[in-house]
């Protein structure tokens, strides 16, 4: 790759992180406050959308030390979805947006397991 089309990978990573995923982070939550969902399901779908914008961020950020950091910090933050998704799951009047921040807090932790063991 080029200088310039690097330039321009990293600009869009950091726009996906800095722009794109707060804003559909506040788009849902206004969504579930329209629905009168559990709040739960804002905390899990926090640390969903903060959990992808960190690896977008911690991308756009690839050549630096700050991106070691950023992957030590998006490790840690696993279990605490995995927390977030048992949480979910213990509820016995789940709704779909319930339903979808569980499994993304499963997926994501699958996800690390199956990366970091292979």
């Amino acid at each position: 790759m080029t200088d310039t089309q690097l330039t321009i990978y990293y600009v869009v990573l950091l726009g996906l992180s800095f722009v794109v995923i707060p804003f559909g982070y506040i788009a849902l939550c206004a969504l579930m406050l329209f629905r009168r969902v559990h709040w739960y399901s804002y905390l899990a779908n926090f640390f969903l959308f903060g959990t992808v914008g960190g690896w977008f961020l911690t991308f756009g950020l690839s050549p630096s030390p700050f991106a070691a950091a950023g992957i030590i910090f998006m490790l840690f933050t696993s279990p605490i979805c995995l927390i977030t998704s048992l949480f979910l799951q213990c509820r016995k009047d789940r709704n779909r947006f319930d339903s979808v921040a569980m499994l993304g807090g499963y997926a994501y932790s699958i996800l690390l397991i199956i990366v970091f063991l292979s």
